[in-house]
């Protein structure tokens, strides 16, 4: 931010909260503690203010920190210039912890950080990882060491992040700290605050990757792991460049996008939104949703795709394994580079038309007929073409 916008925002804060609390308070309004500075004797001096405001504002980045003490030892000069003690100015601002929140209203997320720091055991010795969230947007990257490294963006601090490693198994928990549960209802009183949690990892074959997500989305990029599990109660999910031998997704509400991966089985599920594969192979692809559609473009492997409501759009190259692709209320299009060879096709719709290159029929067989490609609609089309033709 440049300094002189800032230094203007700044000065009109510290104005606005000046002018709205007034030149005098009640003994009663002081925060705890500022009363028990005066139960013990301790006069609060412009010192023990400045330091008492920027602990408070620990969650800014350090360059908006000095800042704002900048600006506020400014302040101090130019009450003192004009013959006002240091306890009339002091009271002036009223007391600092509402001082804080009106200050960092101003702010935008982007400009508040919180670093998780790990102990040297936290760095070392652990085949697993294991990351539990509650209402954060999580974002997992490759570290550039063999470190791992947490990032923390809000605006009010009440995100809290603890990792333990257990059983050669280092546990991430991402809590927030602005609700209560209800028997099974969350309310959280503070609906508008966004949370950002980047995770870096070493780069590594990890035995297991496991990420659990309440509520937001989550990003994995870059990883490597014999076994990769990610689930989010609502949220999207994000994956790019994995390797790993079983990929398992599951979202009960929230779209799920798998890019430039490789995999030997994939399983993606989701009650509420659609799913995407793009640039990927596996030996096994399983994707099913409740209401969405499914979308895959330039994808290898034995596919089974299924949508109670949404069309299915498939790009597959070369057919080389077999495809079941069923929808309940949506059409089919399945699309190649050249015309299928060695495949049986079985096509069933219940109102819709069935075309293949052009031709119409239920039964087709080319080359040795090998690979068996099944695709029913229960109320769309079906349609099997090349890339080049679909264009045309």
């Amino acid at each position: 931010m440049d300094y002189f916008q800032y230094n203007e925002r700044a000065l009109y804060m510290i104005f606005k909260f000046v002018k709205n609390k007034g030149t005098s308070r009640r003994i009663g309004e002081m925060n705890r503690g500022e009363m028990n500075n005066i139960k013990g004797g301790l006069r609060m001096t412009e010192e023990v203010f400045l330091k008492k405001l920027e602990a408070e504002l620990g969650l800014l980045k350090e360059e908006e920190r000095k800042n704002i003490i900048r600006d506020f030892k400014e302040y101090f000069a130019n009450g003192k210039a004009e013959g006002k003690k240091e306890e009339d100015i002091i009271e002036s601002l009223g007391p600092i912890h509402e001082l804080v929140d009106e200050l960092l209203s101003a702010y935008s997320e982007e400009e508040f950080e919180t670093n998780v720091e790990f102990s040297p055991t936290a760095i070392t010795e652990y085949e697993n990882v294991h990351i539990k969230a509650d209402r954060a947007n999580i974002t997992i990257i490759p570290s550039s060491d063999d470190k791992p490294s947490i990032h923390v963006k809000d605006q009010d601090g009440k995100t809290k992040v603890t990792t333990h490693i257990v059983n050669n198994t280092l546990e991430i928990h991402v809590n927030r700290e602005d609700g209560f549960r209800f028997f099974f209802i969350y309310i959280n009183f503070n609906v508008r605050t966004v949370v950002h949690v980047t995770i870096q990892l070493p780069q590594k074959l990890y035995n297991q990757l496991l990420v659990q997500n309440d509520i937001g989305k989550i990003e994995m990029n870059v990883q490597q792991a014999k076994s990769i599990k990610v689930k989010t109660d609502v949220g999207t999910i994000h994956l790019k460049s994995l390797l790993a031998n079983s990929l398992n997704i599951k979202s009960d509400n929230g779209r799920i996008l798998i890019e430039h991966s490789n995999c030997t089985d994939v399983s993606a599920s989701t009650n509420n939104g659609r799913i995407v594969v793009n640039h990927s192979s596996a030996e096994k692809i399983d994707l099913s949703t409740d209401n969405g559609r499914i979308e895959l473009h330039n994808v290898k492997g034995e596919i089974k795709a299924s949508t109670d409501n949404g069309r299915i759009d498939g790009y597959i190259p070369a057919v080389t394994k077999p495809i079941r692709w069923k929808t309940d209320n949506g059409s089919i299009t399945l699309k190649t580079d050249e015309p299928l060879d060695d495949a049986t096709l079985t096509l069933k719709s219940g109102f819709g038309r069935v075309e293949v290159y052009g031709e119409k029929g239920e039964k087709f067989q080319f080359g040795d007929g090998s690979v068996p490609i099944k695709l029913k609609s229960d109320t769309g089309r079906i349609m099997v073409t090349t890339a080049s033709l679909q264009e045309t």
